[in-house]
């Protein structure tokens, strides 16, 4: 941490002198965080508020009328008592645990705050508590003193503090008597949160105290006033639970000042000092935002090799109380991955999977979104893992998409940049089950009725896509009948672009259902117009440290202005990689029977192994940028919404960068005006059984994917095939309306 780099400064002195640096100095501007400052014995104090009789006994209550403040005594008082006595017997235990060895007492220390007026007539309190009623304006007094509770009292050499104000660093002279303690940190509890607890912690954090709110041992009139304290006091403090402070503080070293202040030229020997270090406040904070943020649930997602999302929600309170266990709540069943079809939850007995086994989803906390249409729930994507020896599981898509990512990254220094065309039929809902549906236009591409009339769902999905932190350049109407494409911008990561392609069908379709529509992804919709792809652009780049500025620096590598088609060498085999596995690739892209009836020639997907520079008519189309007037990436058009984009990705990259190391020669280009169908270019299979036929043949992907994906995808696939092969195409797009 940055906290550690100032204390290395001093050589390896070991803890004794790491006690003498003040927290203070420690901290990086705009680097550190507060969670980078765990609770440390030799410079902290438990700050108890206002926990006495005059405020805290249930005869209180008798003064007070005000229903609302009847929950302060009846419930979250008690409670919060309760863990107060815990963390005074833990502070207790600290204060004696070095005594045998010191002959003395330690910190941390321990300070009572409560009211009580200088004077009889109460004359010297504040303003404030003149005007809040008859029991904060009529305080203990010097001749009827304040007393507390039987087991939360002050024991000798424990410091007591009255105080006449709302702050205590307002009316008492706490902040010169913590100065005199080199007290740097203050673990805050008591009542009321958003009152005395508050204004104390804001006071303290603008003095420059290192703050924490113990949120159990907190107490409020009202559940609603004790979530907004907590969330309001996030911007001045760390807030934890008594759980995490008893923790903190077990692992906290006892530390002795040395005889001597070691010099820089001179370092002490021994380990390097480690401080500063604690992996639970970060999640602890994350939880924290989202229950702050109205949030009760966590959906666990992960995706099947259908493209199925399975999912399961944890209540948010569940992992607050434990958050270490966010990893190890939710688990399904292995053979729900890679070993049912998606038309029927049974297991395939072709795909050699049973109910023995189960997988746990572990979540990628950085993927972590509000559902803007779901307000109370969270989702987080997830990597599926065994559950015995946490080892990623061969069933994961996801994680096998980030293997391809730094398998690429390791062994020749390239990244990905991968945007996508999501394209989708809007429906009207309609009551009557027997009515036809009905497309919400019938215009054509690019027409402006279709934004006109449909402006309040683009606006919305504007907004929500906005919440998602998912980003998109354009939004139109397509070619077919109440057909949109939205473009998703371009991502660096290009696991991050499959976590927003995901995210981003689902809030299209909740969107839709918000104004009464159904948004369909299926690949053919209308016999005789286009269909619904999922287009995907990648460029490969280079990222380099610039030695002057110390800057990374990002180069796209796919251009080569200079060369043939102003196209790299490694854009070239890149794209020669992909050309070699298409015939089996697409069992992949564009893995179902309808999907097969998107393609052919007119239908600007392309239907033969070929490329071109700016041809709709091929399945890789070389791009140019209207900005630069050069090539920029490669869009793979022969994929849509039905594959699973994780294993398609890792796929076309996989094949891409196979392209690269056997440093493939790239086909000549082709005119799709004049050579498709011709003998020049090799016609694709027409169905998903030739594709999968070709898969069988092809080891190089059968080993991307691994022995136990494969042998469930080809399970599942041929099941599906079997299940709808004589199918029309009004009984595919009346199964896609139902789930819609």
């Amino acid at each position: 941490t940055g906290a550690q780099g100032r204390l290395d400064d001093f050589g390896s002195c070991g803890s004794s002198y790491a006690a003498m640096i003040s927290l203070s100095a420690s901290v990086l501007p705009g680097k550190s965080n507060r969670n980078d400052f765990p609770l440390d014995r030799n410079r902290v104090a438990l700050l108890i508020i206002d926990i006495q009789d005059f405020m805290s006994k249930p005869a209180a209550a008798e003064k007070i009328c005000n229903v609302n403040e009847k929950y302060l005594y009846e419930q979250s008082l008690s409670s919060a008592l309760k863990n107060i006595e815990i963390l005074l017997s833990s502070f207790r235990r600290m204060r004696y645990e070095d005594e045998a060895s010191t002959k003395k007492k330690v910190k941390p220390e321990i300070i009572f705050t409560y009211l009580e007026a200088l004077t009889e007539d109460c004359r010297d309190i504040s303003i404030d508590y003149k005007l809040s009623g008859p029991l904060l304006s009529s305080l203990p007094t010097p001749s009827t003193p304040a007393t507390f509770l039987p087991n939360i009292s002050p024991q000798p050499d424990e410091i007591r503090i009255p105080k006449t104000s709302c702050s205590v660093f307002l009316s008492t002279n706490i902040n010169y008597v913590l100065r005199n303690l080199n007290v740097e940190q203050l673990v805050l509890c008591g009542q009321i949160t958003n009152q005395c607890v508050e204004s104390t912690c804001r006071d303290a954090a603008d003095l420059g105290y290192f703050v924490t709110v113990v949120q159990d041992a907190c107490a409020a009139n009202s559940l609603l006033d004790q979530e907004h304290s907590l969330s309001n006091m996030m911007g001045f403090a760390r807030i934890i639970n008594t759980e995490q402070v008893v923790q903190e503080l077990s692992h906290s070293k006892v530390m002795h000042p040395p005889q001597e202040y070691p010099s820089r030229s001179a370092p002490c020997s021994g380990a390097k000092i480690t401080v500063l270090k604690n992996s639970r406040p970060p999640i602890l904070s994350l939880l924290l935002a989202l229950r702050a943020a109205g949030v009760h649930f966590l959906r666990y997602a992960a995706l099947d090799c259908t493209n199925g999302i399975r999912c399961k929600a944890v209540p948010l309170k569940r992992l607050l109380s434990n958050p270490d266990l966010i990893n190890l709540q939710v688990c399904v069943a292995e053979a729900c991955f890679a070993g049912m079809a998606g038309f029927c939850d049974g297991i395939l007995n072709e795909s050699g999977f049973s109910a023995s086994n189960v997988l746990v989803l572990k979540p990628d906390l950085d993927s972590i979104r509000i559902l803007p249409y779901s307000p109370f729930s969270a989702l987080a994507m997830c990597t599926l893992h065994y559950q015995i020896t946490g080892n990623p599981s061969p069933l994961c898509t996801r994680n096998l998409l980030q293997k391809v990512i730094d398998k690429a990254l390791e062994s020749l220094g390239l990244a990905f940049s991968v945007g996508a065309e999501l394209e989708f039929v809007l429906f009207r809902s309609s009551l009557d089950e027997s009515a036809s549906p009905e497309p919400v236009d019938y215009s054509v591409f690019a027409n402006m009725i279709t934004l006109d009339e449909q402006e309040g769902f683009t606006v919305t999905l504007c907004k929500w896509l906005d919440a998602l932190d998912i980003k998109f350049t354009q939004i139109h109407a397509e070619s077919a009948p109440g057909q949109f494409e939205v473009v998703l911008l371009h991502q660096d990561d290009a696991l991050r672009l499959a976590d927003h392609v995901v995210l981003a069908k689902e809030t299209i379709c909740a969107c839709a259902k918000t104004y009464n529509l159904r948004a369909i992804f299926l690949p053919k919709v209308f016999r005789d117009q286009a269909g619904n792809g999922l287009h995907l652009h990648i460029s490969l780049r280079r990222d380099k440290l610039n030695k002057s500025n110390k800057m990374m620096t990002s180069e796209n590598v796919f251009v080569d202005r200079a060369g043939r088609y102003g196209i790299s060498q490694l854009g070239e085999s890149f794209m020669e990689g992909i050309l070699d596995h298409l015939p089996a690739l697409i069992s992949l892209t564009i893995p179902s029977n309808n999907s097969f009836r998107r393609i052919g020639q007119g239908c600007w997907t392309g239907s033969s192994i070929a490329w071109s520079l700016e041809d709709k008519e091929v399945p890789l189309r070389v791009c140019i940028d209207a900005n630069l007037g050069y090539a920029t990436n490669v869009e793979f058009k022969l994929c849509d919404a039905c594959c699973n984009i994780y294993l398609a990705l890792a796929c076309i990259l996989s094949c891409g960068v196979e392209g690269i190391t056997r440093k493939l020669s790239l086909r000549s280009m082709v005119d799709s005006s004049k050579s498709s169908g011709s003998a020049e270019t090799k016609v694709l299979g027409p169905n998903l059984k030739t594709a999968l036929s070709c898969l069988r043949k092809d080891d190089f992907l059968l080993g991307v994917l691994g022995e136990k994906l494969n042998k469930g995808y080809f399970a599942v696939k041929e099941a599906e095939i079997e299940h709808n092969e004589t199918w029309s195409l009004q009984q595919e797009l009346d199964a896609a309306l139902k789930i819609s």
